[in-house]
């Protein structure tokens, strides 16, 4: 973590750092209208998780449709962790974890109730298949991510409009 309070991906375990690149990598190749790519394919297969593709999909596609807000999914090649990134991350270490009810809770803070609820199932799939493979988000049996940082929005802040609802991409 730096001054600014924002982390850093080296910071992550390996796992971590690989569902964060291809939640990425979906997100660069649906707004730019392409298929998905075959080097995402293609690390999912060396992961021994090729079916985590089609769950990646169904989970990202359900939070795009779901969303009530912008997410801040950044590009693949940027080194900082926003906080929608990580509380996605920790979905996935609570349904590694089998623990749906926490899971939920976090999508809670990111999405609208229903679209949680649907978004649930798809997550805890792609989760399962990622930790078959041997891809803990956490990283180790005993380990969790690190603490997000506390932050509080000053007493004057405002939701602003955006003129898009789904994911976005910042840099």
């Amino acid at each position: 973590m730096d001054e600014t309070g924002e982390q850093r991906i080296e910071a992550l375990p390996f796992p971590a750092q690989f569902l964060l690149w291809a939640m990425r990598t979906w997100v660069v190749a649906i707004r730019n209208g392409q298929p998905l790519p075959e080097h995402l394919r293609g690390a999912l297969d060396a992961a021994r998780a090729p079916e985590a593709l089609v769950e990646l999909d169904a989970t990202l596609g359900l939070i795009a449709a779901g969303t009530a807000r912008p997410l801040d999914l950044r590009c693949p090649r940027c080194p900082w962790l926003s906080d929608d990134e990580m509380q996605l991350l920790r979905v996935a270490e609570a349904l590694q974890a089998g623990k749906p009810g926490l899971a939920r809770q976090r999508l809670d803070a990111l999405l609208p109730p229903a679209a949680a609820r649907l978004v649930l199932l798809p997550f805890a799939r792609l989760a399962g298949r990622l930790r078959a493979a041997g891809l803990r988000v956490a990283g180790k049996e005993r380990d969790s991510l690190p603490p997000a940082p506390p932050r509080s929005l000053p007493a004057t802040a405002e939701i602003l409009p955006f003129p898009d609802r789904g994911l976005r991409l910042l840099q």
